[in-house]
């Protein structure tokens, strides 16, 4: 059984045994939290090190929001970046009508300007993800071609 002091809240371990419980000493947390903690912050330096030396910039005292590691998603920019482009217009019956050049076949109908910016994103990623099952061949937009097969490293390499 652990014995607190009533003086301060730090554990000293069982008095019994001599084992250390499980509060990790001074920082009061488990001894697998406590490696943990420490852990983190060694691969937490080891990243700051290495963005500093690929960028050139001190990263030590970035702020949260100019320090953000956002991932890249391809289609989510494919889309982005087709949407950029397409063409809108409003029809006589004061509907609207949008489509995208270069992608034939992409086309929305709706009553108001943002149902049709929504029903041509859904038409638009149905397209892709059809085209992409079936092997057609996609546009390439903004830079981003959907059409390269993936490069694998090999299980080795990491």
């Amino acid at each position: 059984m652990c014995v607190r002091s009533a003086s301060t809240d730090l554990c000293g371990g069982c008095r019994a045994t001599g084992i250390p419980t499980t509060t990790g000493g001074l920082s009061g947390r488990p001894p697998a939290l406590e490696k943990f903690a420490k852990a983190s912050s060694v691969a937490l330096r080891r990243f700051r090190a290495h963005e500093a030396a690929s960028t050139g910039r001190n990263t030590d005292n970035i702020g949260h929001r100019e320090f953000r590691m956002s991932p890249r998603y391809i289609l989510t920019e494919y889309v982005h970046e087709a949407l950029e482009q397409a063409v809108y217009d409003k029809l006589e019956d004061q509907t609207f009508a949008g489509s995208i050049p270069g992608c034939p076949g992409v086309v929305a109908f709706a009553p108001t300007l943002h149902r049709c910016e929504r029903e041509l994103r859904s038409t638009l990623e149905d397209w892709i993800l059809l085209g992409l099952k079936l092997a057609h061949p996609l546009p390439v937009i903004g830079d981003i071609n959907l059409n390269k097969e993936p490069t694998r490293e090999p299980v080795g390499a990491l």
